[in-house]
């Protein structure tokens, strides 16, 4: 339960950064990678931060009565 990725913002925010990195084809050089890194984590808003923090404490109550 512990690595369940809904109990773990890291693990929500590291799937939109794959998301965006990764939706185009492979990058062939480390310079493309770091522009799609820096790319994909420009787009990460204060929302999307917001959001994740925000939907923490519902399934935290849930496994607090399991």
């Amino acid at each position: 339960m512990a690595n369940s990725p809904d109990l773990n913002s890291i693990e929500n925010i590291s799937s939109i950064i794959d998301e965006t990195t990764y939706k185009d084809p492979a990058s062939k050089t480390m310079k493309e990678l770091k522009r799609q890194l820096r790319f994909a984590w420009k787009n990460v808003t204060l929302d999307m931060i917001k959001e994740l923090v925000h939907s923490m404490p519902r399934p935290l109550e849930i496994v607090i009565k399991k």
